[in-house]
């Protein structure tokens, strides 16, 4: 088994990746949000059943973007947490070497 290192310093990175990450999936799922409302008079009555279910296909996509948009949050926060654990019980490590 190879020996697993861990730089401190890249896990604030990869968290800024990851919050990187969610700003983007969330500025998707507002991009991908739509108001049927607009569109209804060019499509008429005719139309009215299909923009519903577009809207609603439309704004599911937009709630699973946002579900995932949270997940990547989450996982810099993970990330941060585990960072500052890290430090610390490396720091206590250190101390307990040297005493």
């Amino acid at each position: 088994m190879k020996p697993v290192a861990v730089t401190e310093s890249a896990l604030p990175a990869i968290a800024g990746r990851q919050s990187t990450a969610a700003g983007i999936v969330a500025d998707r799922a507002v991009a991908e949000r739509l108001d049927t409302a607009a569109l209804a008079p060019p499509f008429g009555l005719i139309g009215a059943p299909f923009l519903g279910a577009l809207g609603a296909a439309m704004n599911a996509r937009a709630a699973r973007l946002d579900a995932l948009a949270g997940t990547h949050t989450g996982q810099a926060a993970a990330t941060l947490a585990g960072a500052a654990a890290y430090g610390a019980a490396d720091a206590a490590g250190a101390a307990g070497m040297s005493a």
